[in-house]
């Protein structure tokens, strides 16, 4: 009975066949400009060799493997991943599952599972990138690339204003309601995605019916507040106002809540799923004390959202 990794290797052996690899490895959340930046450079680094341009992207954090008791919500789903990456136009990408049995391996052994495996000639990571159980990197990994015959080459993840780039970074961003730094460093716009599900329909009684929305996945969500954003519903792109929080306005409900009233839209949505892109933050959530005074500040707030968007597609 061959183990689960190995499994996993047979499976990806299949898809590589006898082609000759250059590969990198992450969980690559939210796959930003960083990560970006590291596939353009293994595609580039791949037709030099001769190679085929390999991407393995972990399920889940290898953290949350190693450290039962870590979490931090995702900047993105693996399907949004994986669709991003492929996109981006590599030969391969292999999505991983991170286990007891991979916890356990060496790099070194970990690098010849995938020579053997995936017939991997040459890998590129991130500078502060480290392999297998024992956590090589850097010079370490360097020396045992060169023992194994595997080409190494090192990125830093910087963009053009020489600024780090990471998901963690993006994440706290978010918690902060700062869209457009964390938009600028994912390189597209954050999107919350799920089915929308009947409310209480407070939102109808003053003249701005909003649909709930049910996240398909635990994803990071925005600090509350109102935003401007687009919603896309099937081929459609429309206008938008995100609310996140929980309507401190309505007295009786401390539930929080992501519902989002579509611009000059009046059909009926409920179950459908619906994807909300994020342009940027109007203002925080605020008690008006009642709803008449709700129902001005949202009228200001529309305004407020259409001339963002307007200014955004001039």
């Amino acid at each position: 009975m061959k183990n689960n990794f190995e499994q996993q290797l047979i499976e990806l052996s299949k898809i590589v066949g006898k082609s000759k690899t250059a590969f990198c490895i992450g969980t690559f959340d939210g796959v930003h400009k960083g990560h970006v930046s590291l596939f353009k450079n293994l595609i580039s680094l791949s037709k030099k060799s001769n190679l085929k341009s390999l991407s393995l992207v972990f399920k889940k954090r290898p953290r949350e493997i190693i450290n039962e008791n870590y979490f931090r919500p995702y900047l993105s789903t693996l399907n949004h991943r994986i669709n991003k990456i492929n996109n981006l136009g590599l030969d391969f990408v292999f999505s991983l599952e991170f286990n007891q049995e991979l916890k356990k391996l060496s790099a070194e052994n970990f690098l010849q599972k995938l020579s053997k495996f995936a017939n991997i000639k040459s890998m590129i990571v991130s500078l502060n990138t480290k392999i297998g159980a024992d956590q090589i990197s850097g010079k370490e990994l360097k020396s045992l690339c060169k023992k194994l015959a595997i080409d190494v080459f090192f990125i830093n993840m910087k963009n053009i204003d020489e600024d780090i780039i990471s998901s963690s970074i993006i994440s706290n961003l978010l918690c902060q309601g700062k869209i457009i730094n964390a938009n600028n460093y994912l390189g597209e716009k954050y999107t919350l995605s799920g089915k929308v599900e009947k409310g209480d329909q407070i939102g109808r009684t003053i003249g701005f019916p909003t649909a709930n929305i049910n996240l398909q996945e635990k994803i990071q969500i925005p600090s509350d507040g109102i935003y401007a954003c687009y919603v896309k519903l099937g081929d459609k792109l429309l206008f938008g106002a995100l609310s996140i929080g929980n309507r401190p306005t309505i007295k009786n409900d401390s539930s929080h809540k992501i519902e989002v009233f579509i611009i000059d839209f009046k059909e009926n949505i409920y179950d459908e799923i619906i994807e909300v892109l994020i342009v940027d933050k109007v203002r925080d959530q605020v008690d008006f004390g009642s709803l008449d005074d709700l129902k001005n500040q949202m009228k200001k707030d529309i305004i407020k959202i259409k001339k963002i968007l307007n200014k955004e597609n001039e």
